[in-house]
């Protein structure tokens, strides 16, 4: 099964080629990554494609910590909707197993696991990638450290990491690891992960602290900031972020545009719209950008459209087109399709 991952996980990628003097666009159009999509953090790229670009990019600028570098650009916003709905968990625990739960739809080929008791007082998180390259270090650092980030704002800065698991070969030394995690790193250690005190999982997170307020206000204003079409506009590409959480409901999209949720429907009432009209046709729209992925497995796509079973998304889409998903994507590739010339 292809494997795609959404594009913020590449914040940061093309500033910091920069900084470090290299062009990054001609790397991205190399493997297939449009480079507008890049900058907007919009859509879905190739895991292969992204792995390969990072193991590319660090050998041409001879940077060989280019994926801890690169997490340095990076916080929860890489999640994209997930980091709402992940904030929104009353303690760190459940916080991760929201991610969990909700993680292949952001990235398909990324395996990640929780073990809470590794040993009596010690949680583990582990991670694995179904794409089998024989290089592929850049994109596990860049894991390992965007994760030990995410829980130490979970944890309100509290975090106590105890030791990192890499499962390759490295040129960096272990001193190197050592200084940029405040941890020992295990090389070549048969898996990749992170380990700390198991009690933090019941940590309360606090929703009011100002770096996930932080978070969030700027989520909405990524969000928004390129529509100029008022408030319906706004909503529409809230909706449209939020649907692979399951999480989008009248009250959040009101909550993040700071409305009343009854002031919110009055004013859609006022276009004639309703609520549950204006999210069904964003799904549509969705609907038909991701089925134009020919490679994006059905059961994705329902996922990043807000479905939690096929099942349903087929009834939608008989709904929506009159046929089945996979009819719906032979239509789309048919009127795509450049026209033979004749003679």
């Amino acid at each position: 099964m292809t494997a795609f991952v959404r594009t913020t996980t590449l914040i940061g990628y093309r500033d910091l080629v920069a900084r470090l003097h290299g062009d990054p666009d001609p790397l991205l159009l190399k493997y297939g990554i449009d480079v507008e999509k890049a900058i907007r953090h919009e859509g879905v790229i190739l895991l292969r494609a992204e792995i390969r670009l990072l193991e590319e990019t660090a050998r041409r600028l001879d940077c060989q910590d280019f994926g801890l570098q690169m997490s340095e650009y990076q916080d929860m916003s890489v999640l994209g909707p997930l980091a709402v709905a992940a904030i929104e968990q009353p303690t760190v625990g459940e916080a991760l197993r929201k991610i969990l739960d909700y993680l292949h739809f952001f990235s398909s080929g990324l395996v990640m696991r929780l073990d809470p008791e590794v040993t009596p007082d010690t949680a583990r998180i582990t991670f694995d990638w179904t794409v089998k390259l024989p290089h592929r270090r850049q994109i596990i650092e860049l894991t390992l450290a965007v994760t030990r980030d995410i829980l130490e704002m979970l944890c309100a800065d509290s975090f106590q990491l105890e030791g990192v698991w890499l499962e390759c070969a490295t040129p960096l030394s272990p001193d190197h690891y050592h200084q940029f995690f405040g941890a020992p790193v295990r090389i070549e250690s048969g898996c990749n992960g992170l380990t700390f005190p198991n009690h933090q999982l019941q940590r309360k997170i606090d929703i009011d602290a100002g770096h996930l307020h932080d978070i969030i206000d700027e989520f909405v204003r990524e969000v928004v900031r390129n529509d100029t079409g008022g408030l319906r506009a706004q909503i529409e590409s809230l909706v449209n972020y939020l649907l692979p959480t399951q999480h989008c409901t009248l009250k959040l999209i009101a909550e993040k545009l700071h409305l009343h949720p009854r002031s919110l429907q009055r004013r859609l009432s006022n276009d004639s719209l309703a609520f549950e009209q204006l999210i069904d046709k964003v799904r549509r729209q969705c609907a038909d950008e991701y089925l134009a992925v020919a490679e994006m497995p059905i059961s994705q796509v329902a996922g990043l459209v807000g479905y939690s079973d096929q099942s349903s998304f087929n009834r939608a889409c008989r709904r929506w087109f009159g046929t089945t998903p996979l009819l719906r994507r032979r239509q789309l590739a048919s009127a795509t399709a450049i026209p033979r010339q004749a003679g």
